[in-house]
């Protein structure tokens, strides 16, 4: 099942889940152009199975709470892709891979702006990310802990951008 916010429509939610279960299929959520937009409380992507979230195109998404591969065995992805597309979560509770696997992608001048960040949280968990072109950009108002109990990466080439107060 595919969700697509697109040509200047808008998604407004209390909460948000993106990969509900381990069926085959792969949920997804598409944001793109500019004026598309999605706002949520809560955000839930890979919650037991698999979950895609991108952004492309100047679409724009803001949040507060986020869960990205909220259960064990389970992979949740957000890609924000192009530039003008920004994603905004507004609160310090950002969990990127806390039991499953957690990827985040920021390319072709994609914008990210957040609070603190915490990556790869349990044990056996993973967080992969990626920063990569000109203009693709990260900026964390507080500190980006990666790798606290599990394994992480993260990688900012090709002239990307990550700003943090402190990144251990």
């Amino acid at each position: 099942t595919n969700l697509v916010v697109q040509d200047g429509a808008s998604l407004r939610s209390q909460s948000g889940v993106v990969g509900v279960s381990s069926r085959l299929e792969i949920p997804s959520v598409a944001i793109r152009g500019a004026g598309a937009s999605w706002e949520t409380f809560e955000l839930v992507v890979g919650q037991q199975g698999r979950g895609i979230v991108s952004l492309s195109d100047g679409a724009r998404m803001d949040s507060s709470n986020v869960l990205v591969s909220k259960e064990p065995g389970s992979i949740g992805e957000i890609n924000v892709l192009g530039v003008g597309s920004v994603w905004r979560n507004w609160s310090s509770n950002f969990l990127l891979g806390p039991k499953g696997e957690g990827r985040l992608t920021i390319a072709d001048g994609g914008t990210v702006i957040s609070r603190d960040v915490r990556a790869a949280t349990g044990l056996g968990s993973r967080a992969v990310i990626n920063l990569t072109g000109e203009g693709s950009s990260w900026v964390s108002e507080g500190p980006v802990q990666i790798g606290l109990l599990g394994v992480s990466s993260l990688e900012v080439d090709n002239g990307a951008i990550m700003r943090a107060p402190q990144v251990q």
